[in-house]
C-alpha cells in the first residue's frame, strides 16, 4: 500500500500514538463501546498501512475482523445467532493447514476467532468452492459443469487432504 501523503510514515506513527492515547483514556467507558471499536479499527488500519508485507497486512486486518466479530456477538447482539457472510478463506477454522499459501501463512479471521474455546464450540463454518461439480442458473433449465479452477484461484489453494463436505 502506497500513500501519496508527504511524510506519510511519520504522520501515520503520530496518528497511531494519538489513537493509543485516546483509547487509553476511554478504556473504562462502557457506554462508548461502539466508538472504541471504531477507534481500534482506525488504529489497526494505520498499522496495516505501515506493514512491510502482504502477510503482515492480512494478519492485521483479519485479527481486527475477529475482534469486530467478537464485539458484535458479545456486545451488540449477545442474545442472537449471528451469520457472517465472507470469503471462505477469511472464515475458515484452521485455515493455515487448509491453504497452500506462501511460506509464511496468513492467520485468517476464522482461525483467530476460534482460538477461544467457546467461540470454537459455537461456530459453524460453511465455505463455498467451485473446484468441481455442476450448477444451474435460476431461470435456466440447463445444468452446466463447473469450469476448471484458475491457476491462482481459491480452489487451487486448498490442500486436497482438507476435510470438507461435498454437497
Amino acid at each position: 500500500m502506497h500513500l501519496l501523503i508527504p511524510d506519510a510514515p511519520g504522520k501515520l506513527k503520530r496518528f497511531e500514538a494519538a489513537m493509543d492515547s485516546v483509547l487509553n483514556q476511554l478504556r473504562h467507558k462502557d457506554s462508548l463501546d461502539y466508538e472504541i471499536m471504531v477507534l481500534k479499527n482506525l488504529k489497526q488500519l494505520t498499522k496495516r498501512y505501515q506493514a512491510g508485507n502482504i502477510v503482515l497486512r492480512n494478519n492485521i486486518r483479519d485479527s481486527q475482523m475477529a475482534q469486530n466479530l467478537e464485539w458484535l456477538i458479545r456486545k451488540k447482539y449477545p442474545k442472537e445467532k449471528v451469520i457472517v457472510w465472507a470469503a471462505s478463506a477469511h472464515i475458515s477454522k484452521g485455515a493455515p493447514s487448509a491453504y497452500q499459501l506462501q511460506t509464511q501463512p496468513i492467520t485468517w479471521m476464522g482461525s483467530v476467532f476460534t482460538r477461544d474455546t467457546l467461540n470454537n464450540r459455537e461456530t459453524y463454518v460453511l465455505g463455498f468452492s467451485s473446484k468441481s461439480g455442476t450448477y444451474r442458473r435460476v431461470f435456466d433449465t440447463k445444468t452446466l459443469k463447473a469450469s476448471k479452477p484458475g491457476k491462482n484461484g481459491f480452489e487451487t489453494c486448498i490442500v486436497d487432504e482438507y476435510q470438507y463436505m461435498v454437497l
